[in-house]
């Protein structure tokens, strides 16, 4: 089984190894990533199950629609399916 401290030292290794340019790029694309997951968050609504304990799971596709029409600027940025696995993750992590 792989550590995790392995797993991040070979991602710093990688990162120590790029060019300013190349970092500067991760640099954007993490920070667009960022700003379109906070879209996401924006846009979720907490509903109440009945019971008023829970909330209501979230559905992926009403999800990225309303970030794709209410932040479609953040969303162009970036390669679609990109974008959606961001969304995705925000929403499995939300329904988990």
């Amino acid at each position: 089984m792989i550590d995790e401290n392995c797993i991040y030292l070979t991602q710093s290794t990688l990162i120590r190894g790029l060019s300013k340019k190349q970092f500067n790029v991760l640099v954007d694309i993490s920070l667009k990533l960022n700003k379109l997951r906070n879209s996401a968050i924006k846009t979720t609504k907490l509903d109440k199950c009945a019971d008023d304990k829970h909330f209501k799971q979230m559905n992926f596709k009403s999800i990225i629609t309303k970030v794709k029409t209410e932040f479609s600027k953040d969303y162009s940025l970036i390669q679609a399916n990109i974008a959606n696995n961001v969304i995705k993750k925000h929403v499995e992590s939300f329904n988990s």
